[in-house]
């Protein structure tokens, strides 16, 4: 993914903002994977899964040889913010990685037990797969329409409403599991939480870290974020889940959001990355 993303980034200079309308592509073909192999798998078995996946690998292979890096892979000057390491140390890039990093723990519990969590509260099995593709599907269309918006709003403007949206959405699912439309609302926001918050993270990306650079930081930003991120919220909300219940391991996902909001506020808002000379003049 790291890759991927820089090579796309890498044939978007200038227009970053249009980032959205190719990665729409990654979750329309999620929809699709997940709606064609349950099929297949209800008529053929578990175990053709290898089989059924195969094509999708040899097709993955194939594209992998028509892809290149466009002119913005071009070495960029080091300027006054210095080399990628100098680049890192700057204290508006380090709150961003940071906001990435709180972002992906205070998603562990969903990742981890949300449909644990509905099943708990006595949701049938469909109900769950609706409320999976209510999040899916309208995370497609903030993805398609995220060129849109970011030309008019700026990326550290979209990036607040996505992690305060992650702070509310995960109340709404501590405190009001018991009510369908609630839990419907609250998948509703994964357009903000985690759509919109992808496609901003993007544009900071390409603007904190132009030419190659983008690639070591996409690889900082995933291995940061999703992964130590990714595996320390999941071990936190195990735990919390162990000892408190699933309404505690979501308020503490909400409590940690709220933390990213405040992150944001005092270090990425525009007047503040202005007055730094980050490069961010929208």
């Amino acid at each position: 993914m790291p890759q991927f993303e820089a090579i796309t980034l890498s044939h978007l200079v200038g227009r970053s903002e249009r980032y959205g309308r190719i990665r729409v592509w990654g979750s329309i073909g999620f929809v699709l994977v997940v709606a064609l192999f349950g099929l297949l798998l209800d008529r053929l078995g578990e175990t053709t899964l290898p089989w059924l996946m195969l094509p999708l690998f040899a097709g993955l292979c194939v594209s992998s040889w028509f892809n290149d890096y466009g002119s913005g892979q071009s070495e960029a000057p080091a300027g006054k913010h210095g080399g990628f390491a100098a680049r890192l140390k700057r204290p508006e890039v380090a709150a961003f990685f940071g906001v990435a990093f709180l972002m992906q723990i205070c998603f562990g519990p969903y990742y981890t037990f949300y449909s644990i969590y509905l099943d708990e509260h006595g949701y049938s099995t469909s109900s769950l797969g609706i409320y999976w593709s209510i999040g899916v599907v309208l995370e497609i269309l903030v993805f398609a329409g995220s060129g849109w918006i970011l030309r008019r709003w700026h990326a550290a403007w979209v990036l607040l409403v996505s992690v305060l949206a992650a702070a509310v959405r995960w109340a709404m699912v501590a405190l009001f599991a018991d009510s369908a439309v609630l839990m419907a609302l609250a998948q509703a926001t994964h357009a903000l939480s985690f759509a919109a918050f992808f496609a901003a993270s993007m544009q900071f990306l390409a603007i904190f870290f132009p030419g190659r650079q983008n690639g070591h930081a996409q690889g900082v930003f995933y291995g940061f974020s999703s992964g130590v991120g990714g595996v320390l919220g999941a071990l936190l909300s195990g735990w919390v889940w162990e000892r408190s219940g699933g309404e505690m391991a979501f308020l503490l996902a909400s409590a940690v959001a709220v933390l990213a909001c405040v992150v944001v506020w005092v270090w990425l808002r525009p007047a503040r990355l202005q007055c730094m000379g980050s490069g961010v003049d929208k």
